[in-house]
């Protein structure tokens, strides 16, 4: 017979003991059971407006959340292997019944996929994380909601685009890590890693530019289509209006109107990089980009007055060719650019001062605008030249961009788009060089 003390000593086993100290209260099982509930009804509320649900719907995903939950909580109070398990057994039985479910013409598995989701999201709940829990069940029934704009959007979308993406996500996030980070010019103004960042930079600018013209389609207004092939190239932009003008003359006031707006849109668009790049150059130009984005609207709603009676009687519908701004070739070409522009303006001001930034800037805005612009806030951050001097070459080069756009109307443009844009063109100068006395 043992005694009290052996009794003591060796309890006798009763199977797996459940953490008391891991317990909860009473109402912290309402609250998470609570939470899952509600997360998993609403998902399986979407499935059964959708009719998609198969074997599940609002009731059935509320089980599920539920079950999620419940088996967190007993994986962390009585046995560590209890979620794994139930996961694995639920994922089987999802198997199962998509294979005796699934349609063999359409064999999606978006329901199934909600289901294994839900229960994960109900253990999340039980595991402290219901702001990624909601979250998440937000997000997914978003992307169960969206399959009609999302198949639209796949239907815009060419192969092109998609290659062209993975290239854009090869120079951001491939080569830019590993690239060095410090100087190679005796200058000490070429770091690769800060010239390939700029880059990455202007190529992600003109991602949401083309995103945008891709998405309304390639067919609007010369207006709308004027202020959005203006996000991503101006310059292309007035090659385009040019020789359209010549070949439909009557359509020559419409061009004019469209042009003036993508050359104004050129200013609100540097500032805007600016003050990713340099802050304190970016408001020392908000005045003269204020006074020529300004001008630049009047200028183009004379245009559009002037015009409107020929516009009533004539009209047609402008087709932009907008190439995709993701290739890698040209995002070597514009950074062998940026690099050949920033090593001439830091050459320049070191022989000329100040004069020799003005000077570089201005020549520099007939062969890219954003790469002097980056340039110039590059060396206000790296070598020291002021803001004010890298505003005012920056403003210089913008009046250099007018002049080359100037200089390819008259070359390609009709007699009637040469009248109406180039002296709207030298008015938006004009007033950029006189924002320039605000500095």
């Amino acid at each position: 017979m043992k005694s009290d003390d052996d009794a003591c000593k060796n309890p006798p086993r009763k199977g797996k003991r459940v953490n008391t100290a891991l317990q909860p209260d009473l109402l912290t099982l309402f609250q998470k059971f609570g939470i899952a509930l509600v997360l998993g009804f609403l998902i399986g509320l979407e499935r059964e407006k959708e009719k998609a649900g198969g074997f599940a719907g609002v009731r059935t995903f509320s089980l599920i959340a539920l079950l999620g939950c419940l088996s967190a909580m007993i994986n962390g109070l009585m046995a560590g292997w209890f979620f794994s398990v139930a996961f694995a057994v639920m994922a089987i039985f999802i198997l199962a019944a998509y294979r005796l479910a699934a349609p063999t013409d359409h064999p999606g598995a978006t329901t199934e996929t909600a289901v294994l989701l839900t229960f994960i999201f109900g253990a999340l709940v039980w595991w402290d994380m219901k702001i990624p829990a909601v979250a998440l069940t937000v997000v997914t029934i978003l992307l169960l909601t969206s399959k009609k704009p999302l198949m639209q959007l796949t239907e815009k979308i060419a192969r092109d685009d998609v290659m062209a993406a993975m290239q854009f996500g090869l120079i951001s996030a491939v080569i830019l890590p590993i690239l060095p980070d410090r100087t190679y010019d005796p200058l000490g103004i070429l770091n690769p890693y800060h010239i390939w960042m700029l880059v990455v930079l202007i190529a992600g600018f003109n991602l949401a530019a083309y995103a945008i013209i891709k998405s309304m389609g390639p067919r609007r207004g010369v207006e709308l289509m004027s202020l959005l092939g203006g996000l991503l190239s101006s310059t292309m932009l007035t090659i385009t209006f040019s020789r359209r003008s010549r070949q439909s003359p009557f359509m020559s006031g419409d061009f004019s109107t469209g042009l003036c707006l993508a050359a104004t849109l050129l200013f609100p668009r540097i500032l805007a990089i600016l003050y990713v790049l340099n802050r304190d150059v970016a408001r020392l130009l908000v005045m003269p980009v204020l006074a020529a984005t300004a001008v630049g609207i009047l200028c183009g709603i004379g245009l559009w007055w002037r015009n409107n009676g020929h516009k009533a009687r004539n009209s047609e519908t402008v087709t932009l060719e907008v190439a995709n701004p993701f290739e890698l070739w040209p995002a070597v070409q514009f950074g062998l650019l940026f690099a050949f522009i920033l090593f001439v303006s830091r050459a320049a001001q070191q022989a000329f001062g100040s004069l020799g930034v003005y000077v570089s800037g201005f020549a520099a805005g007939f062969a890219s605008m954003d790469a002097i612009t980056l340039s110039l806030a590059n060396m206000t951050n790296e070598v020291g030249i002021t803001p004010h001097t890298a505003a005012l070459g920056i403003i210089l080069a913008a009046a250099g961009s007018l002049a080359a756009k100037s200089v390819i109307i008259a070359v390609t443009g009709s007699r009637e788009f040469k009248r109406n844009v180039i002296p709207a063109l030298l008015v938006i100068m004009a007033a950029a060089l006189s924002g320039v006395l605000m500095l």
